[in-house]
């Protein structure tokens, strides 16, 4: 059977020859629906090498894809009172854009913040891995 979104993602993880020295293989995908009020917790995708997000409907204020930082001492409350050069921040907040797509690691730990709109906010998303 003819899979679309299958098709469309293939294609987006055949781009990734650029960055790495093959192209990862598809394992599964699902479309995300975060509607109001709603967020996700912060997880990672184990048995997956890279993961993808495909930002599909998103109303202004729908919510971050935040991942945070992985160093655990910068979260401690010493880094508000740090100067600004030597922070290394609580971590990243990507602000979704239609149309766009994000790859990264599996294993980063990631979340997304609360969608405080009340449309539903709508993503596809996939894992992939190196044979």
């Amino acid at each position: 059977p003819n899979d679309i979104l299958a098709d469309l993602i293939k294609s987006i993880l055949k781009q990734t020859i650029e960055v790495y020295t093959k192209v990862p293989t598809l394992g599964n995908y699902w479309v995300s629906i975060n509607k109001p009020n709603s967020h996700n917790d912060v997880h990672d995708h184990p048995k997956s090498h890279i993961s993808g997000i495909i930002f599909v409907v998103i109303p202004k204020d729908s919510g971050f894809l935040h991942f945070p930082n992985p160093n655990y001492f910068s979260m401690c409350e010493e880094i508000d009172h740090s100067r600004p050069e030597l922070k290394q921040g609580y971590g990243t907040l990507i602000t979704p854009e239609v149309g766009k797509v994000l790859i990264f690691p599996s294993c980063l730990h990631h979340g997304v913040t609360r969608n405080i709109t009340k449309r539903n906010r709508i993503t596809l998303a996939f894992n992939a891995h190196f044979d």
